[in-house]
């Protein structure tokens, strides 16, 4: 390549070699042109349209329409398969866009270079849970998950949440782990039914009858009522929420939050209300096999105690618990000591072989580590001073320390508590 030329400059500018032509875009269309043999190289999905099969791309003249697709990604992944391997994107948006579009012709190096791009500049809450439920970047599930953890609230009331896709909102309400009371689900899920409910339904001018929704109309007239207008209003939502509404968990709720945020919106039928109070008040089933009978969601940062502590405290120069982890994955966050340990550190082992290392940590009652333990493995947190003029001290406890996501196994120990993120 001579000095100076961009790669891929020379077969852009051959538009006599081109074979094959494309329209791409949805809105904003434009004509694009290239030779079949380079996606082909790179896509097994164009290489079996325009090369291998009888399919009437192949030897057809007329424009192949992309209209799933905008221009500039399109270009930027034939900059790619010209030999520009040094893409550079505008924004996470732009680098979402380019992931849809290699991921569908299954361009597996390209899909390799958003991801990388993603994972290093994709730290926004919106952005993260549309690269996992959309996009399917499984990488993603730990930092959408934890950034969940930490903005919970203020993600829920916040104007983004009203514009989220529907499969990302499914996405979150059929969440098992989430440290978010159900009532501040069902608003955030109210909220963001009524802003994508239609317009003309939502929505009503005052003084403008030609304005006002039709069911609307036809139920105050027929009734006169106000409740019936609410009816139909609630009707519309619940339209709107389709499957949505049978992942919240009224019985989640106190009976008081049902009653004064849930029978308002008129989004359940009487008979629906009826069942719902009937089991909020006496525990036992709604019978209403439509709408879930899950109660409290389990939580997603848990504390796992250490007991039976004795008095009588002992000299390691290291410490071991192994640490079996069920079938969850899970992140251990932080360690809280029963005493001000001095220089020491704390590896990480699995099988023999150290994972990480981290310390020295010195003087200290707590530290963090934010590790990942992987479902139904075992690790070893070893505790050592590497010195001997330090010593850790410890006392003898109860030999296992359970619960639903993990066994710590050990003799004696110097932990309090262990703080995890099911992930």
């Amino acid at each position: 390549m001579a000095e100076g030329e961009v790669p891929g400059d020379y077969i852009i500018t051959r538009r006599d070699l081109h074979d094959v032509f494309f329209l791409v875009g949805s809105e904003k269309k434009e004509k694009i042109s290239t030779i079949k043999c380079f996606l082909a190289n790179y896509s097994p999905v164009f290489r079996s349209m325009l090369l291998e099969t009888n399919m009437k791309e192949r030897n057809s003249e007329e424009l192949i329409k992309i209209p799933n697709h905008e221009p500039d990604v399109f270009n930027l992944m034939l900059s790619y398969v010209y030999g520009d391997q040094n893409l550079k994107f505008v924004d996470a948006a732009q680098a979402m866009r380019f992931h849809a579009l290699v991921d569908q012709y299954l361009m597996t190096k390209l899909k390799a270079v958003s991801l990388y791009y993603l994972m290093k500049n994709c730290l926004n809450i919106c952005d993260v849970l549309t690269c996992l439920v959309i996009l399917d970047i499984k990488e993603m599930r730990n930092r959408a998950l934890l950034t969940l953890y930490e903005k919970s609230i203020s993600f829920l009331e916040s104007e983004e949440f009203k514009l989220l896709d529907v499969r990302i909102v499914e996405f979150i309400l059929n969440l098992k782990h989430l440290d978010i009371e159900e009532i501040h689900l069902w608003r955030a899920l109210l909220s963001w039914a009524k802003h994508n409910c239609g317009n003309s339904t939502m929505q009503v001018e005052s003084g403008d009858e030609s304005d006002e929704p039709a069911a609307k109309k036809q139920c105050t007239r027929e009734n006169g009522l106000e409740g019936d207008a609410q009816k139909a209003e609630g009707a519309s939502l619940r339209k709107t929420l389709g499957s949505l509404l049978y992942y919240v968990r009224f019985l989640a709720m106190s009976l008081k939050e049902f009653a004064e945020e849930v029978v308002k919106t008129s989004i359940l039928t009487d008979y629906e209300m009826t069942r719902m109070f009937v089991a909020l008040a006496s525990g036992k089933p709604h019978g209403l096999k439509y709408l879930s009978e899950e109660g409290k969601r389990y939580p997603t940062v848990f504390v796992l105690e250490f007991k039976g502590y004795t008095t009588e405290e002992s000299n390691f120069s290291n410490l071991i618990h192994i640490i079996q982890v069920k079938n969850r994955r899970l992140r251990l966050k932080s360690v809280n000591l029963t005493n001000v340990l001095s220089h020491f550190y704390v590896n990480l082992e699995k099988n023999n072989s150290k994972v990480s290392t981290f310390g020295p940590f010195s003087n200290c009652t707590s530290f963090t580590l934010d590790i990942i333990l992987e479902a139904n493995q075992s690790y070893d947190l070893v505790f050592e001073t590497r010195s001997s003029s330090y010593s850790i001290y410890a006392s003898q406890c109860e030999p296992h320390h359970s619960c639903n996501y993990c066994t710590v196994v050990n003799s004696s120990s110097c932990i309090k508590s262990l703080t995890f993120i099911v992930s």
